[in-house]
C-alpha cells in the first residue's frame, strides 16, 4: 500500500489565484495523480490511498475525478483518503 499527498496543479493554475513564488512551492513540494500513479505502478503496490488532496474541496474536484486521474498508468485500487478512514492491510502469509 502506498499512502501518499497529492496535487492537482493544472486546477491550481487555471483557478488558484496563487501568486508565483505559491505556485513553484507547490510544483516542488507536491505530487501529481500521474506521479503518484507511476510511483505505485513502479513500486507494484496492491493500493493506493490519496490523502492531503490540494485542493481539498470535493466540490472542486469529486473523489471518483482523484481516483479517476490517479488510475491512469495504475493498475491496482485507488482510495481517496478522508479523516478517519479505517483501512485495512491483509496479512501476508509466506
Amino acid at each position: 500500500m502506498l499512502v501518499h499527498k497529492v496535487i492537482d496543479l493544472d486546477l491550481i493554475k487555471r483557478f488558484g489565484h496563487v501568486t508565483p513564488d505559491l505556485l513553484t512551492h507547490l510544483e516542488n513540494s507536491h505530487t501529481t495523480t500521474s506521479q503518484v500513479a507511476q510511483v505505485a505502478q513502479s513500486a507494484g503496490v496492491a493500493k493506493v490511498v490519496l490523502t492531503h488532496l490540494v485542493p481539498s474541496s470535493p466540490r472542486l474536484i469529486p473523489e471518483l475525478v482523484w481516483q479517476a486521474q490517479c488510475s491512469v498508468g495504475y493498475g491496482g485500487s485507488v482510495h481517496v483518503g478522508n479523516d478517519l478512514d479505517q483501512i485495512s492491510i491483509p496479512v501476508r502469509t509466506r
